[in-house]
């Protein structure tokens, strides 16, 4: 710690050892694009994977909407509601001055 009484840094063998690899990649142009091309390759897959979860939990999930909504109570509820917005709406409408 510093007279502040903050943390010091100290650097230890893992920084040492990253700075060697990076030295080693930077000397060689194969290694680079090999590492560079492997990072994609591993982007571009776990993208596809959380895209694929994400479509899995969506489907899943309105599914279980459309299971709702298909009850015939939920419907005539729904129905109900919305006849009672359009004639409140219309009613606004015939009331307004021009």
């Amino acid at each position: 710690m510093d007279r502040a009484g903050r943390e010091q840094f100290e650097p230890g063998p893992g920084t040492a050892a990253a700075f060697g690899v990076s030295a080693l990649i930077v000397r060689s142009q194969p290694l680079f694009e090999a590492i560079k091309w492997a990072g994609v390759a591993y982007l571009a897959w776990s993208h596809a994977v959380l895209g694929q979860s994400y479509l899995q939990l969506l489907v899943t999930g309105l599914h279980g909407a459309r299971r709702l909504l298909m009850r015939r109570t939920v419907r005539r509820g729904l129905d109900a509601t919305t006849g009672a917005v359009l004639l409140g709406f219309s009613a606004g409408l015939a009331t307004e001055h021009v």
